[in-house]
């Protein structure tokens, strides 16, 4: 009976370490997805910014877009 309960102690004990592990993973997965979301939304706003500039000082739709395709 005492080998019964330590084993049940353990397997009590791996579950919770497992569930600890799982939301770990979950939490890190969540930041990851916020900061590439967060990386990819500056380099639209700049990306945004720089053709902004470049049409002020004139340059032409048909520039722009050859710009782009190269």
């Amino acid at each position: 009976m005492q080998l019964l309960e330590n084993m049940k102690t353990l397997s009590n004990a791996g579950t919770l370490s497992g569930l600890i592990f799982g939301v770990i993973v979950i939490l890190f997965v969540v930041i990851s997805v916020l900061l590439i979301y967060s990386l990819l939304i500056i380099s639209v706003e700049t990306k945004n910014f720089e053709t902004g500039v470049l049409r002020l000082v004139g340059m032409s739709n048909w520039n722009w877009i050859s710009m782009i395709l190269i």
